[in-house]
């Protein structure tokens, strides 16, 4: 029997997903700690897609920006109104 292997996007998509349920449940520090994961294995693995190019921002997000790298995380981590709107 072959073992299944998740894909390093497999492994990002799902690392963004817990992050967005843990600012749901208002613990941002948990939230941040698996969206940190998540970029760190998008930036590592060259062959992972980031979903596409930017969307411009939009109004009803607050014209959030979507984080993508450490630095912008980092802004945001300590404003829980922009980390609920990085899960829009």
């Amino acid at each position: 029997m072959q073992e299944a292997r998740p894909t390093a996007q497999m492994m990002a998509d799902a690392y963004s997903l817990l992050g967005a349920y843990f600012v749901d449940e208002e613990d941002m520090h948990q939230a941040t700690t698996y969206w940190l994961k998540s970029i760190s294995i998008r930036t590592a693995e060259p062959t992972t897609d980031p979903d596409g190019p930017l969307s411009a921002p939009n109004p009803a997000y607050n014209y959030a920006r979507e984080v993508r790298d450490v630095d912008s995380l980092t802004t945001i981590s300590s404003d829980n109104e922009a980390m609920f709107m990085q899960v829009m």
